[in-house]
């Protein structure tokens, strides 16, 4: 059996990215513990972490499936380039929100930021298909949250 490296590079990918967000994360609790005003409809503590937690499982089996996928004999196959920017750019946006809300308490700007992290992941939904269908519903839970979270960003603008 050869050794595949997407199996090892595309999780290392994914659990960085939950890190930085996470340690982001961490150190603004205080502040919307103690200093934000609360939507009526909050999700308990716990429902984040195994949201998260599912949700970066679901985007490293979708990344090892599609690469499997988009991976040709010589080239990557067309439209491989534009999935690996989007699922970059995801990445990207994804511990900028975390930034943006938790560590610099700038609740607009990472509302607007999530609504473009929205559309990155609707957009990898479209253009993994071409490639795996199931590489693409795995995004469903992704996108499925962050209207959740969309939702509760946008109370805690409305309250603070």
């Amino acid at each position: 059996m050869k050794f595949k490296h997407r199996y090892v590079f595309i999780p290392l990918v994914v659990i960085l990215v939950a890190l930085i967000g996470g340690v982001f994360t961490s150190n603004g609790m205080e502040w919307l513990k103690e200093e934000l005003f609360k939507p009526k409809y909050m999700p308990p503590n716990w429902a984040f972490g195994v949201a998260w937690n599912f949700i970066f499982l679901c985007v490293a089996i979708s990344a090892i499936v599609a690469w499997k996928k988009m991976l040709g004999k010589i080239k990557l196959a067309k439209g491989a380039y534009t999935v690996i920017y989007l699922l970059v750019l995801n990445a990207i946006l994804n511990v900028g929100w975390c930034y943006l809300f938790f560590q610099a308490h700038l609740i607009l700007p990472s509302l607007i930021e999530m609504v473009v992290l929205q559309v990155t992941n609707i957009l990898l939904m479209i253009f993994l298909w071409k490639f795996s269908k199931v590489s693409s519903l795995l995004f469903l839970p992704y996108v499925l949250w962050l209207f959740v979270a969309f939702y509760l960003n946008y109370m805690f603008y409305q309250l603070n």
